[in-house]
């Protein structure tokens, strides 16, 4: 009688590992990357990574399997459990018993193998897809029958579920896979091709006034200004299409593209008449437009500049498809660039910046966080604080960093000194 009590008290230890498996198989292969298990599966070599692939896609017939061989090993356990106890101690203890076989199953079968499955799932999952499988083969009849049942039930109170196996990511959820690895600022160089995946997603919610040159930072030809000042904008300017205006911004004539004058430069025959024959229509775009459409518009349209106008019809900056491509990929241009070429970094770890650069330029380049949602340059930022045109250098705490005004143009913020998550604005 002995070694039958031994052989009952054995196989409750059997059962007990056996709805541990049961329990973190099922965690297991519910939490595995269902994206890299797409991937791993289109490799035909690859036999656990199919077969998974293959169980999932049927999520029903698996998880039925898996909750009918723990439940059968969980009640068969409370069984020969509840019976040992009567033999030896009497009725009076069953209570405790099963008490005890609860918390037991609670921490060995339950709680402590589906916290392994949960932290190494991308591991476990491939190697009990076998075991699995198997079962799946073996308790088949039983299965299907729970399931057809299920779904008829189901069906009664209108329910019926269908779930794909790997479910399409909006942009903030995809945007979020790709922040899992920390993101860290451009200058440090790493990290690029995140940067690049996420330049991609931002676009949908960028305007052009996020990236355009500001009015007073456009670099045009104005054909009133003389020849000689004509000639050194030209010779001056590092883009090869530059805006051609009559007096005013406003008043633009067209797009001069600077290789189409080129020999009557080095002849000394250029004209402002000259200039006129040889220019292009020029391409305005409404303030807001969205980034991936001003993109489309560069693609289709064939043309790679365009002014941005507000509501009014006044030219209020200048968007390049350069200015487009470097939100994606970073800094590439040879050139010297607003964006990079103001900022001054300090012995005490404060910035001197240009008062017209992008408050975007400024997060994405030192790794910074203060709000977009404002006006787009760091000069603006400070008047709207100030909600004043400043008379003098003065500094302001915005979003936890102290900006004092260093150098004024008129009313206009040329300069400025940021010192980030100061310890004097803590």
């Amino acid at each position: 009688m002995e070694i039958v009590y031994l052989a009952l008290s054995s196989s409750i230890a059997v059962l007990l590992l056996s709805s541990a498996f049961f329990s973190g198989s099922e965690t297991a292969v519910m939490a595995v990357n269902r994206y890299r298990l797409q991937f791993r599966a289109r490799n035909k070599d690859d036999v656990a990574a199919r077969r998974l692939y293959g169980m999932l896609s049927k999520p029903q017939e698996l998880l039925g399997m898996v909750l009918i061989g723990n439940t059968f090993m969980n009640m068969l356990m409370a069984s020969l459990s509840t019976w040992l106890t009567i033999q030896f101690f009497g009725e009076s203890y069953v209570m405790l018993q099963t008490i005890f076989l609860t918390l037991l199953v609670l921490v060995f079968a339950e709680v402590m193998p589906k916290t392994i499955a949960a932290h190494f799932a991308d591991t476990l999952a491939y190697r009990v897809s076998g075991v699995l499988s198997f079962f799946l083969w073996l308790l088949y009849p039983l299965v299907a029958t729970v399931n057809w049942v299920t779904d008829h039930l189901l069906a009664i109170i209108g329910l019926r579920l269908e779930s794909p196996l790997v479910a399409k990511l909006s942009r903030d959820e995809l945007r979020g896979l790709i922040h899992q690895k920390k993101l860290k600022p451009r200058q440090t160089g790493e990290d690029d091709f995140q940067h690049m995946l996420v330049g991609v997603l931002d676009l949908d919610s960028m305007t052009v006034n996020d990236v355009m040159i500001p009015r007073q930072e456009i670099k045009g030809v104005n054909l009133q200004a003389g020849l000689p000042e004509v000639m050194s904008v030209l010779m001056q300017s590092t883009s090869m299409c530059v805006v051609v205006y009559d007096g005013k911004i406003n008043h633009v004539l067209g797009m001069l593209h600077i290789h189409s004058v080129l020999g009557l430069m080095k002849d000394g025959n250029l004209t402002a008449e000259a200039i006129k024959k040889v220019l292009t229509k020029p391409s305005f775009v409404p303030e807001g437009t969205r980034l991936n459409q001003q993109l489309e518009n560069f693609k289709t349209e064939r043309y790679s500049t365009a002014l941005v106008v507000d509501e009014y019809g006044e030219v209020c900056g200048m968007v390049n498809i350069e200015d487009i491509i470097e939100e994606i990929i970073g800094e590439f241009s040879m050139h010297d660039k607003i964006t990079l070429g103001s900022i001054r970094p300090n012995k005490d770890g404060s910035y001197v910046l240009a008062g017209q650069l992008a408050v975007r330029d400024v997060n994405r380049i030192l790794g910074f966080d203060l709000a977009e949602d404002g006006p787009n340059t760091i000069g603006g930022l400070v008047v709207e604080r100030l909600e004043c045109l400043p008379d003098g250098l003065l500094g302001v705490v915005i979003d936890g960093y102290r900006i004092e005004v260093v150098e004024l143009a008129g009313k206009v913020v040329q300069k400025l000194k940021i010192i980030p998550q100061s310890k004097e604005v803590a």
